[in-house]
């Protein structure tokens, strides 16, 4: 943008000498030309800014996701870890019982 800019104020210093009672008019033309195009400029780049922190906070949010999901998983596999280890200590605890109650039959 700043290089076409420079080159329409290269060609209004050139030609403006040209226009004879319209220069004032191609002088106001050109700067609010210029004025809107830097406006609309700003105007997408801001957006262009949002875009990208939009997708960016989309992006920390999903690994935030994925990084509770792999909390979460290890909890479980510790809390199965521990039921299976709960399960086999009741078992060893019942074998006698079950003895006993099949020597009484």
């Amino acid at each position: 943008f700043d290089e076409l800019k420079q080159e329409l104020q290269d060609v209004l210093a050139q030609e403006l000498e040209r226009t004879g009672n319209q220069r004032q008019r191609m002088v106001e033309e050109s700067n609010l030309g210029l004025e809107q195009a830097t406006n609309r400029i700003e105007l997408i780049n801001e957006k262009l800014r949002q875009e990208e922190k939009r997708r960016t906070d989309e992006e920390q949010r999903r690994y935030n996701k994925a990084e509770h999901v792999r909390q979460l998983l290890s909890e479980l596999a510790d809390l199965v870890a521990v039921a299976e280890s709960c399960g086999e200590k009741l078992k060893e605890a019942v074998q006698p019982l079950e003895a006993a109650v099949l020597t009484v039959d």
